[in-house]
């Protein structure tokens, strides 16, 4: 048996599903042996808990050493020998009996082999039998396996359902809501790929869910088959999958897909994902990108020359780059309080001579609604440095966690800062996001390789401004600046680098700890302290992540975020819930960084409120993800008809990232917009066509080509449109949804609400009598009864009433008695009174309603 094999069985063998353990298994006892199979085996027994599992290693261990010894009983090639071998031979014997088989023997044994299946009690033998024969089995008999469905053991009801997959998937409509939603993936793959035989748009659902699980051997599994669907509908799938994925084996696996049905776009998409990655991450998606270039060179997918393609993808990765920060630029102007600071930062850090980020700029400029804000980033994008007046502070942000947290902080750098209500505790293993879990963590892992190995944060190469003279600045280091030019230390501040680090450190330490530096000092310090890569004031950070100075605050997280980004990550839904959508946005961006499956899941959740101000915080966090990961997200809010003004910053997420993917999605976005709003999209997807053409990914007849069959095909679908399917991830989930609603009643509410119910049902809500059988004590609820009066029997004082029914009713009356005969006239009366006993003769005692 070849090492690759037994490494491949090992590696299943640790992985904690047990679907995938008993696949190990059933392929060792199929096709393995040798001694370290044997060894492998053994471990495995001696530490496997699972009584299905162990039978199975029992099993192939069998197997392994008889082929060890060649004790296996050798193949026999006439059939009426094979059927008394097999009925008579043991476990062991009878599956490599089955196996030894050849392909055209097996035909002539299939109809014996549905009786011997119907005998048979060994899980391992039944399915080594339907895989061995259900091909050559009719539809009768596939139909007859539904019943292995439901049994108890997990290698029979594999089996069954790869052969009703394979031969009869349609078969599988009244089983597929419940394996759908198995919590193995094995069996989800395997429902799956049935249900893409009749409806493939869930299916791809179903594929995009699996591959977004946190579970790792489920996005394994779903990587493993995802190919059961047309690739162009599964690369989006795979680019968004590349774009959060941060375990290295799963991301080789993901690109040899994409590698093995590359196109002449494929280096773009990776290109746009490198530039947003960093550490390991960073250099495997570079390695992939520099393979997707050769694979599309050698394989002759574009006509442009090799120097020419590669410079238009370098142009590409620094367009992209561009315009984010572009963007990201915009939205740290809006609300700032000190719009010169960001300006003049922005300057110092990026070189606004590139062509790129000046056309970033000026697009920028051109969709930005603030008439102040487009004439910033209009003056930038011509290279001048503007001076924007000062507005006013604005008012202080309420924080979920701390509402007084203008107290003074520390004195020294190195002295722990005061504790906050959200304490910053060590980072569990499972949040370690530098590192992924541990592969022999008990949660479940890739059964390849661990995550992606730490790295430390590493600063973005950028070209900046000539920084300010040592000399200049350092004049006044002995003591803070006076109150009276505020303005000019933040300016100073805002130009520190890391070449300044060793003069800069001593003022920023001051600054830092210094009782009374004003909020927006302070804050620029915190900046200053990131750009120059100085971790020393994590402490004295964290102690004003949330601080009511919202400027304050944010520069103390984006600090925090620089340097410890995974402690950050607890503290999630803290910042989101902030009412400053700038510190919620800056959190996601911190977020995304480490986790981008967690961060658009907490984008979502934004996304999906019903307040206006999450809204916009979504919108304006997106532009730090990458495009594929959030468009699914983007479309969502678009087409539940948001606000004319965030819907119109959403449109300015597909110009930041032109794509041709894009121009299916923005046709049936005009088709659903606003009336105010159709023209915007309209003008959007031409913006998106030029900027194509502009990069060298379509030609102008191309981009037309391509709008008109995109447009039929948008056409083609809406006219053949279904109703929802009832197999979706979502109409699934509202199906359990309900059953556990009704689950919940039952065995909640309904016991819960009996006792009010009967208590309900005893109180006095009528006036009808109606009297259980027998003697004894009566509820004292008030009663109308009318009658005629009869003589009271002597020597009961008061009145006897007899129904026209025939029902006595006597009311006592010591002062009271009523005479032996009586006037006709006056012998019917009404009267309300509240029964209390029934008397051996059926006559009821009652007392007259108001009488004491």
């Amino acid at each position: 048996m070849t090492a690759p094999l037994v490494e491949d069985i090992g590696r299943d063998l640790e992985v904690p599903l047990k679907s995938f353990r008993i696949m190990a298994l059933e392929r060792a006892a199929r096709e393995g042996g040798g001694p370290e199979l044997l060894t492998l085996l053994e471990t495995h027994l001696a530490r496997e808990d699972d009584e299905e599992c162990r039978l199975l290693c029992r099993h192939a261990l069998v197997l392994v050493r008889a082929r060890q010894t060649e004790e296996l009983p050798p193949a026999l090639p006439a059939e009426e020998h094979f059927a008394e071998r097999f009925q008579a031979a043991s476990v062991p014997e009878r599956v490599q009996l089955l196996m030894r088989l050849l392909p055209q023997e097996r035909p002539s044994l299939a109809a014996q082999a549905q009786s011997w299946l119907d005998t048979e009690n060994d899980p391992l033998v039944a399915a080594t039998l339907i895989r061995t024969f259900s091909p050559h089995w009719p539809a009768a008999a596939i139909a007859r396996l539904s019943r292995f469905l439901s049994a108890p053991r997990l290698s029979l009801r594999t089996a069954a359902l790869e052969a009703m997959v394979r031969a009869a998937p349609h078969l599988l409509t009244n089983h597929l809501p419940r394996l759908l939603t198995s919590p193995d993936p094995r069996l989800r793959i395997l429902a799956v790929q049935g249900l893409a035989a009749f409806d493939p748009e869930a299916a791809l659902a179903h594929v995009d869910q699996m591959l977004q699980s946190p579970d790792p051997p489920t996005r394994l599994t779903a990587l493993s088959n995802c190919l059961l669907l047309p690739f162009p509908r599964v690369k989006p799938l795979l680019i968004r999958f590349i774009a959060s994925e941060r375990w290295g084996s799963l991301l080789e696996k993901a690109w040899a897909l994409l590698a093995a049905n590359a196109d002449a776009q494929l280096p773009f998409h990776l290109a746009a994902v490198a530039e947003q990655s960093t550490g390991p991450r960073a250099e495997m998606l570079q390695r992939f990108l520099g393979e997707s270039i050769r694979l599309v060179l050698d394989a002759g997918l574009t006509s442009d020359a090799p120097d020419l393609y590669q410079r238009r993808v370098d142009t590409w990765r620094r367009q992209v780059r561009a315009r984010r920060l572009a963007r990201d630029l915009g939205s740290r102007l809006h609300g700032t309080p000190d719009p010169d600071v960001v300006v003049a930062a922005f300057a110092a850090q990026h070189d606004l001579s590139t062509p790129e980020l000046r056309q970033a700029l000026a697009e920028a400029a051109r969709d930005e609604p603030d008439p102040a804000i487009a004439a910033i980033l209009a003056a930038l994008a011509q290279g001048v440095l503007p001076t924007p007046a000062h507005p006013a502070p604005p008012p202080a942000i309420s924080s979920p966690s701390s509402p007084n947290q203008n107290a003074e902080r520390g004195a020294t750098a190195t002295a722990p800062s005061p504790p906050l209500p959200t304490a910053f505790p060590p980072c569990p293993a499972s949040e370690d996001l530098s590192t992924g879990p541990s592969p022999t963590a008990a949660a479940p892992t890739p059964p390849s390789e661990a995550a992606l190995p730490p790295h430390p944060p590493t600063a973005t190469p950028r070209t900046e401004a000539a920084p300010a003279s040592p000399a200049a600045t350092a004049s006044g280091q002995s003591g803070l600046p006076s109150p009276a030019a505020p303005l000019s230390l933040i300016r100073e501040l805002a130009l520190f680098r890391p070449a300044d680090r060793e003069w800069a450190v001593p003022r920023l330490r001051e600054l830092l700890n210094g009782r009374h530096t004003p909020p927006a000092e302070r804050a620029a310090a915190f900046r200053a302290a990131a750009r120059i890569e100085e971790p020393e004031f994590l402490p004295i950070a964290r102690a004003f992540l949330t601080d009511r100075h919202e400027t304050l605050a944010l520069a103390a997280l984006e600090y925090v975020g620089t340097f410890a980004p995974a402690s950050l990550l607890p503290l999630l839904p803290q910042f989101l819930h902030s009412s400053s959508w700038r510190l919620a946005a800056t959190a996601l961006k911190i977020a995304q960084q480490e986790d981008p499956a967690k961060a658009a899941s907490a984008l979502r959740s934004l996304a999906i409120s019903r307040r206006p101000s999450d809204w916009e915080t979504a919108l304006r966090a997106m532009v730090y993800f990458d495009f594929p990961l959030v468009r699914g997200i983007l479309l969502e809010m678009l087409n539940r008809k948001l606000p004319e003004s965030l819907f119109r910053l959403g449109l300015q997420l597909f110009q930041a990232n032109p794509d041709p993917e894009n121009l299916y999605f923005l046709i049936g976005l005009e088709t659903n917009a606003p009336p105010a709003c159709v023209l915007a999209v309209r003008e959007t997807r031409r913006q998106v066509g030029r900027l194509l053409i502009e990069l060298g990914l379509l030609s102008l007849s191309g981009l037309g080509a391509l709008e008109a069959e995109l447009t039929e095909r948008w056409r083609r679908e809406q006219a053949h449109r279904r109703p929802p399917s009832r197999f979706t991830p979502e109409a699934l989930a509202a199906a359990e949804a309900t059953r556990q609603w009704w689950r919940e009643m039952l065995t909640g509410w309904v016991p819960a609400l009996a006792l009010p119910v009967m208590v309900w049902l005893a109180l006095p809500w009528t006036t009808t009598p109606a009297w259980p059988s027998g003697t004894g004590p009566l509820p004292p609820r008030p009663t109308v009864i009318s009658g005629r009066l009869r003589a009271a029997p002597a020597p009961w004082p008061g009145r006897l009433l007899e129904t026209p029914t025939g029902q006595r009713w006597f009311i006592p009356s010591p002062t009271q008695a009523i005479p032996a005969s009586l006037p006709a006239s006056v012998a019917e009366i009404t009267m309300t009174v509240r029964p209390f006993r029934r008397e051996p003769d059926g006559t009821i005692l009652a007392i007259e309603e108001g009488r004491p």
